[in-house]
């Protein structure tokens, strides 16, 4: 029998444990990078930058992707296709890679940063590999929260089916569509902030 609407939307917002989170995350992540892309490319114009993220180039070769980075309660945050940095100072930081969600501690991290490549960010792996992993949760807090706001205004911006349009191009699987979208980020940072310690 054919599940209902509703059981689907349940479905989405079961976590159970930290590898439910560490999937689901990873899947969103990967989704959320699609749309980017194609705010990006959008031609009325990139909406990323009309949010307030600024773009630099880093390589004068035309296949490198751009840098993206926004200062964001308090926060540098940096994208790319590959991944995203998030850096409250200098010895505070983490990057989460694209497809591998789990968050590495940083240190030495300049605020001008200027990368493009993931290999590019191992320099400023912590030096003790056992510390790796331990990272501030609170700056993933804090990716999750620039992702809801911009999602908002980008509902309110384009209207809610820009972003089911964008979710609909993806030639992979959706993980939920434009309506539970948000609700489905704030699910994941209330996890976080509830039941990881």
């Amino acid at each position: 029998m054919k599940k209902s609407k509703k059981e689907n939307r349940k479905k989405y917002f079961q976590l159970r444990n930290y590898l439910d989170f560490v999937k689901l995350s990873n899947r969103m992540f990967d989704q959320q990078m699609w749309c980017w892309g194609c705010d990006i490319r959008n031609r009325k114009g990139n909406k990323m930058i009309e949010f307030g993220f600024s773009k630099t180039r880093t390589s004068d070769d035309p296949s490198v992707p751009s840098q993206y980075s926004i200062i964001y309660k308090e926060h540098k945050i940096f994208l790319w296709g590959f991944g995203c940095l998030i850096r409250k100072d200098s010895d505070n930081a983490l990057f989460i890679k694209r497809y591998d969600f789990f968050p590495k501690k940083l240190t030495s991290v300049p605020e001008n940063l200027m990368v493009n490549d993931p290999k590019d960010i191992k320099k400023f792996f912590v030096k003790d590999k056992s510390l790796l992993y331990e990272c501030d949760q609170s700056l993933i807090v804090i990716l999750y929260d620039l992702i809801i706001d911009y999602e908002n205004w980008i509902n309110q911006r384009m209207g809610p089916d820009y972003r089911q349009h964008t979710i609909n191009s993806w030639i992979k699987k959706k993980v939920v569509d434009a309506e539970n979208l948000i609700a489905m980020w704030k699910n994941l940072e209330k996890f976080l902030t509830t039941q990881i310690h």
